[in-house]
């Protein structure tokens, strides 16, 4: 299966193939999308001259200014123009953007960043500090937070406040976004994508990865040839030439030998033969590697009964056998495999194939002749892929079947019962008792749709496989005409049973009218409405109608200004089935009533008679909001005359008061004179009546002033109320230095200190009564005031008063001091506090063992899965693991110090069990295994086809291993059960889309082996019918 999904939808963060991505080699689709703008500087219309390009060729694909480093999407062209509507965008593609809210050094963090960020944009995506003009590669994400080191910029470093962006490409500043003379362009579709099928790495570094094309041949499953398969709306790359994302001879070959495939270049390439050696322990000289091969399956019967050896069949399509457990003592059976041949041993008809750890099989889809015998061979294969011998089974006759299926006993019109009459002129349903096959078995129903009897002139015949029932749509039939269903049942040799017709169901037209609404009610609750002052809209709500035949298809509505049941206004519009409606934009006129009529419609086009609602009358408002009576500067009740900040100021107010339309909206503005708005011009804040407005330039000794005004529903205005200004005042006096640094994390000051990786302290809270504390700054060092082990470090607001470092390299027996000072908000610093210090002492009594929590594995898939967990202090991080609790194998040991733990295991076997424990060293050395823990990757079986209903079929259910019922999308189910003779054994249903069923009847009794029938029904009314076979 070849996959190419980002051509097709987004996959954050990479985004979508569509060649407006960075992250994508972006080629050129051909020799004449590339070029320079001949045009004039400035232009948003690209021009070519020379060019000779169809109209809209390019509309949908991206043109890069490669000069600019801008893109934009095109949507229309001429033979030598290209226009993008929607403008250019960078072109280092910006994935998200935020403010910095808090930073720490390197590491950010974001609350109010756009999309989901992850961990994948390490060492791929860049941070870029728009407000400082600086960028780095980021190193580490985790949630909210953020690492990339910056450099280019003014200062290089995260404040908060910060504006940033990530992107997928080196940012810079500096782009047009816009053609000058002279640019070079190129048209593209993002082919090869980043993920692109049939492309390897970017050996050359020009961006565009290297041809690395897929091949395959003399690939078969189940006995048929198995070649590529492009997964089903994958492939939405635009354009012809070059333009599909996955194409046969360039991307993959589906080659013939493999001398075909050599000669479509594939490079030189020995097959191995299986199972590989390197998978086996003993090739790398593991301890404990099983080098004995498991016994063979004493004996292995022909058919699907443990207790009986069959000795033939009548299928020409399937066999089964069954067999018995074989045993390892070292690393136990991991599966079986089997092959089928024509004489014992042989594997002509059926190559070896796995079948799990499963001791039996029925293998279907074969091509079988009837007068020979088939052989099961069957092998095992131990935990270190060793194989037993082969055990060949006393083989299976085909014998011939030479009588026809029964025949069905009837055929009722519709999905149940039988009807007599349909209203539908493009679908029929039918449905029919089973047939029945004692030698080879029923292989699928024929069906035909004709105007009498037996005729097929309406739908030819048809097959179904093993379903009872059938729905067909799309048909043009004709009003008061029958139509007959025609079926007849095939065994699995051909042979067929006599047709069964129908009863015939007549084509019925539906002559009689929906009812009309009871009663249609202005506004939108269940209150008629008389009167409103909106001008832009009118609203509507209605009971709905009824039609005992067709049902209801849709409603319709008008609305008149001049006299009720009128369309003047608004002409006859479609609603759908909706029975409430608001109609907006609309220019109403006060003093005017408005009346809506609606009207009910079948699907046979057959209308009600109207219904009228009463009528409502747009009240005029002629007089605008009360004036705001006060503006308060400053958060509270009490106005603030003046503030010591440059970049915010506030304002508050009471609420406005308009009895007709209410209050739409307040609107406000900010000048350096009552009523002025140089600082920041009229802003609409809606219903709120406070505002806090950021990231001014305000300058000390000036004094600022708030407009409000306040807006009707009407968009009438009060007049302006001013406040009174408060005055930026300068804060002269820095803050209050801590009182007391502590060392440690709490009230008691630490003198000492066990770890040699980890420090922490905490302080008194510093003042200042004019412009507050913004943050603090902390520094480490072996002297009282030093920085030699940590420089000055500030923390991420006013409020934090505490730091723990990790990560530190400290020596036993050296003193280490905390030292800290404040810094208000117009970057006054306090005076420097150091701590007492920490002495780091060795404490072999009670050794530092990290302490292992919150174990988990995730990320599990066919060959990885991600261990995860913490620890109480900083430690290394490494992972023993294996298929036993010999385990044998190793990760590298990643030496960081953390407490947040996480290692990736590669490499692993689908469908395994694997056993782990994790070992983890803080910095002196102390070491800590975890207990032993199990895990299981996920199968590389395919997932069952969604046209499978009953599955395993043929199975042996039970309680463990229950037989399956569902049908793809359904939110609920019932299942019921028949034997042959249609007698009701057992009815399921659940509320999942699918059931399960442990093989026993109503009364919790075991069924009995043989032929049984189901029926699915789903909530949304479908059904599927068919048949298992019990063993």
């Amino acid at each position: 299966m070849l996959s190419a999904g980002r051509t097709c939808q987004e996959y954050d963060p990479y985004g979508k193939c569509n060649g407006m991505n960075a992250v994508d080699g972006n080629a050129p689709v051909d020799a004449t999308a590339t070029g320079a703008h001949t045009g004039s500087n400035g232009t948003q219309v690209l021009s070519c001259a020379g060019k000779t390009w169809t109209t809209n060729q390019w509309a949908g694909y991206a043109v890069w200014n490669e000069t600019d480093d801008s893109v934009g999407l095109i949507t229309a062209n001429t033979a030598d123009t290209i226009t993008c509507a929607n403008g250019f965008r960078e072109g280092y593609t910006i994935y998200s953007t935020g403010t910095v809210t808090s930073a720490s050094g390197t590491t950010l963090t974001s609350t109010n960043h756009s999309k989901t960020w992850y961990t994948t944009m390490a060492n791929f995506y860049y941070a870029y500090n728009v407000t400082d003009n600086s960028y780095g590669i980021i190193t580490g994400v985790s949630g909210n937070n953020l690492t990339a080191a910056l450099s280019g910029g003014s200062d290089n470093t995260w404040q908060v406040g910060d504006v940033f962006q990530l992107t997928a490409k080196v940012p810079h500043s500096g782009i047009r976004k816009n053609w000058n003379n002279g640019d070079n362009f190129k048209i593209t579709n993002g082919y090869p994508c980043m993920d692109q099928i049939g492309r390897g790495s970017d050996a050359d570094n020009d961006g565009i990865q290297e041809p690395a094309p897929s091949y395959q041949w003399d690939n078969t499953i189940d006995g048929s040839n198995l070649t590529f398969m492009k997964r089903a709306g994958d492939d939405c790359m635009v354009g012809a030439a070059g333009g599909a994302a996955m194409l046969a001879g360039r991307d993959y070959y589906d080659c013939t030998s493999k001398a075909d495939a050599e000669s479509h270049g594939l490079p030189a390439y020995t097959p191995y033969v299986y199972p590989h050696p390197m998978q086996n322990p003993a090739f790398w000289g593991e301890a404990g590697g099983d080098t004995t091969n498991p016994t063979a399956p004493v004996v292995v019967r022909d058919g699907t009964n443990p207790s009986a050896n069959w000795s033939f069949t009548y299928s020409t399509r399937s066999l089964s056998a069954n067999w018995d457990v074989c045993v390892d003592t070292e690393s136990g059976i991991s599966a079986y495999y089997v092959a089928i041949g024509t004489y014992p041993g042989g594997i002509g008809t059926y190559s070896w194939q796995s079948v799990g750890l499963s001791t039996n099989v029925t293998t279907s889809n074969l091509t079988l002749t009837i007068g020979v015998t088939y052989y099961y061979s069957v092998r095992a294969q131990d935990g270190a892929n060793n194989l037993s011998s082969v055990t060949t089974s006393d083989g299976q006759y085909v014998a011939p079947d030479n009588t026809p299926p029964s025949n069905i006993a009837i055929v009722r019109d519709g999905t149940g019962a039988d009807i007599g009459f349909a209203y539908s002129t493009t679908t029929l349903s039918a449905n029919w008792t089973v047939s029945i096959d004692t030698e080879s078995g029923i292989s699928k129903y024929w069906y035909s749709i004709g105007t009498s009897p037996g005729s097929a002139n309406i739908s030819a015949p048809a097959y179904l496989w093993t379903s009872t029932a059938v729905t067909k749509t799309g048909l043009s039939l004709l009003f008061n005409t029958t139509y007959y269903f025609n079926v007849y049942a095939q065994n699995s040799v051909g042979l067929v049973s006599s047709t069964t017709s129908s009863n015939g169901q007549y084509v019925a037209q539906d002559y009689t009218v929906p009812t009309a609404p009871a009663v249609v009610r202005d506004g939108t609750g269940a209150s008629d409405w008389s009167f409103a002052y909106s001008t832009r809209g009118l609203s509507a709500n209605w009971d709905s109608s009824a039609d005992a035949e067709t049902g209801v298809s849709k409603y319709l509505y008008a609305i008149s200004s001049t006299v009720i049941g009128g369309t003047s206004f608004v002409a006859w519009t479609d609603n759908g089935i909706s029975t409430y409606v608001t109609r907006q934009p609309l220019s109403l006129v006060g003093g005017v009533t408005y009346y809506f009529t609606v009207k009910a419609q079948n699907p046979f086009g057959l209308e009600s008679a109207v219904t009228n609602s009463n009528g409502m009358y747009i009240a005029v408002d002629t007089s605008p909001p009360t004036n705001i009576s006060v503006v308060r500067d400053g958060t509270g009740l009490t106005d603030t005359a003046f503030t010591y900040s440059t970049i915010t100021l506030s304002a508050n107010w009471p609420a406005s008061v308009d009895p007709e339309s209410g209050i739409g909206r307040y609107w406000y503005a900010i000048g350096t004179s009552a009523g002025g708005f140089d600082v920041a011009t009229w802003t609409s804040i809606w219903a709120s009546t406070y505002v806090n407005r950021g990231s001014l330039t305000l300058t000390v000794g000036t004094t600022y002033y708030f407009a409000v005004k306040a807006e009707n529903g009407v968009g009438a205005e009060s007049a302006v109320t001013n406040s009174n200004g408060q005055y930026v005042a300068p804060d002269p006096t820095p803050p209050s230095a801590p009182a007391v640094v502590r060392d440690g994390t709490g009230a008691f000051d630490w003198t000492f200190t066990y770890s040699s990786v980890t420090l922490s302290a905490n302080w008194d809270a510093s003042i200042d009564a004019e412009s507050g504390i913004t943050k603090y700054w902390y520094a480490i060092g072996t002297l009282a005031g030093a920085l030699d082990i940590l420089p000055w470090t500030p923390t991420g607001n006013g409020s934090i008063t505490s730091a723990s470092i990790d990560n530190l390299v400290l020596n036993i027996g050296t003193t280490y001091y905390f030292s800290v000072m404040a810094e208000n908000g117009v970057g006054a610093q306090s005076a420097v506090v150091s701590s007492n210090g920490q002495y780091v002492v060795e404490n072999w009594s009670t050794p530092p063992y990290p302490v292992i929590s919150n174990i988990s594995v995730s990320g599990i898939t066919q060959t990885s899965a991600v261990i995860t967990w913490t620890t109480d202090r900083s430690a290394t991080s490494q992972v023993n693991y294996g298929r036993t609790t010999s385990y044998g194998k190793y990760t590298m040991e990643d030496s960081a110090l953390v407490t947040d733990h996480s290692v990736t295991l590669t490499g692993l076997t689908p469908a395994a069990g694997y056993h782990y424990r994790i070992i983890t060293r803080e910095g002196s050395g102390f070491q800590t295994i975890s207990a032993d823990a199990v895990f299981t990757t996920q199968s590389d079986v395919l997932p069952i086809n969604e046209n499978v209903h009953a599955y395993p079929n043929p199975a042996k259910p039970s309680i463990t291993n229950p037989m399956k019922f569902r049908i793809a999308g359904a939110a609920s189910l019932e299942v019921n059960i028949y034997t042959v003779s249609g007698r009701l054994i057992r009815k399921l249903s659940s509320a999942t889309g699918e059931i399960l069923w442990d093989g026993k009847n109503t009364d919790g009794q075991k069924v009995g082996r043989g032929i049984y029938i189901y029926k699915i029904i789903s909530n949304n009314g479908d059904s599927v019918t068919g048949k298992i076979a019990l063993k």
